[in-house]
């Protein structure tokens, strides 16, 4: 049983409860979901397997600071993204940098977007690298994740990532070296994780650089050879 989030975002909770007192092994893709697992549902017995990121198709060869600086953020309707979240802490980060430059990407433009965002639908492949790589800050507010791909996609590129302490962060980050890590919904502390990079270019390029020298070991061809020795072990253990 491979479970990537705690679905019950349908109002279905019992039904997904009872599907984890199923008697099936089950995989994780983050500590928090092998927590609940263990507290709520008695199964200490559950392998982590955290999500990884293809650096064949993330990746930047010519790292580049912009002046003035780019913030970049992925946009999502859904309420748990925190989107508006992160709209109030830049507000008061645009009040502090007003030069700042702020770009979003999404499946879907929203109608209500504020004056001088920059916006990009749909920016796959080599058009979403090229995003990552041409700015020097990533936002991640959300309230909650699985294990979400899109800081380690922009750790890959080397973006400065400030992120919500959910989903994958305590996985494949080090708050203060890696990323700046900040509870959810706490726009203020996420506004002054922005400004701080902003003021202190040093500390953007070493948060940039120490977050790409992490996630780079975060390779699928590592998770999957996990992945194929628990496979392993379980035929074993029926042998």
């Amino acid at each position: 049983y491979f479970i990537q989030g705690y679905e019950t975002w349908q109002g279905q909770i019992e039904k997904v409860d009872n599907s984890y007192r199923l008697p099936l092994k089950k995989i994780v893709i983050a500590s928090w979901l092998k927590k609940l697992m263990e507290e709520k549902f008695g199964d200490a017995d559950v392998p982590l397997i955290t999500n990884a990121v293809n650096l064949a198709h993330f990746f930047n060869e010519d790292k580049r600071f912009n002046s003035p600086a780019r913030i970049l953020l992925m946009h999502h309707e859904a309420e748990y993204k925190g989107m508006n979240d992160a709209l109030k802490a830049l507000e008061i980060v645009k009040s502090n940098k007003p030069d700042v430059e702020i770009i979003m990407f999404g499946t879907k433009k929203p109608a209500d977007i504020p004056n001088g965002i920059e916006f990009h639908l749909k920016p796959y492949g080599e058009k979403l690298r090229q995003l990552y790589c041409s700015s020097d800050i990533f936002v991640s507010p959300s309230w909650s994740e699985g294990c979400q791909l899109p800081p380690m996609e922009a750790m890959a590129c080397q973006c400065a990532v400030v992120a919500s302490n959910v989903g994958g962060i305590p996985d494949y980050s080090i708050p203060g070296k890696t990323a700046l890590v900040f509870e959810p919904r706490d726009i203020q502390t996420m506004a002054n994780h922005i400004i701080y990079l902003l003021e202190n270019p040093d500390e953007l390029k070493r948060i940039s650089f120490a977050g790409y020298q992490h996630i780079k070991h975060f390779t699928w061809d590592h998770t999957a050879q996990k992945m194929e020795q628990i496979f392993l072990n379980a035929l074993a253990e029926q042998a």
